[in-house]
């Protein structure tokens, strides 16, 4: 009998749950609306006067800041030429020449590759044309 008790408890619980989720969100959906329901402020007018004084403040502003980003340029300028004399020169290595291995055979390459778009299987290809599993897998993977 308590087990039915207990169940009885955490429903009403859930529900009254429910009940205040309701109420909450409710109220804020009254709100919400009562908020859209108010009017703007009234516009204050604008004196064209204050606006154009603005705007040349900023355009000279505009002017100031273009003259002060050209004088940076000429000074990155004339620190660019300096950098790399101060830099120490270091020798870039010559890039390394392929070496093929001595047991390479293009041919063998080639068969594997025709073999594979045949659809035969890497142990197939193994037994005909010699090379190992491993590079037929790879050049499965190459050419897929």
């Amino acid at each position: 009998m308590s087990g039915w008790i207990l169940f009885q408890l955490l429903v009403d619980v859930a529900l009254f749950a429910l009940v205040i989720a309701y109420i909450f969100r409710d109220g804020r959906a009254a709100r919400a609306q009562a908020l859209a329901q108010t009017p703007p402020p009234p516009v204050e007018p604008v004196d064209t006067a204050q606006i154009e004084a603005l705007m040349d403040e900023l355009a000279k502003l505009i002017v100031r800041a273009e003259k002060v980003a050209a004088k940076l340029e000429r000074g990155a300028a004339q620190a660019a030429p300096a950098a790399p004399e101060a830099a120490p020169q270091r020798k870039v290595p010559a890039p390394a020449q392929s070496v093929e291995p001595a047991d390479y055979d293009e041919e063998k390459y080639a068969a594997a590759t025709k073999l594979i778009k045949k659809g035969l299987s890497d142990q197939e290809i193994e037994k005909r044309v010699g090379l190992p599993a491993n590079e037929i897998s790879l050049i499965r993977n190459l050419t897929t």
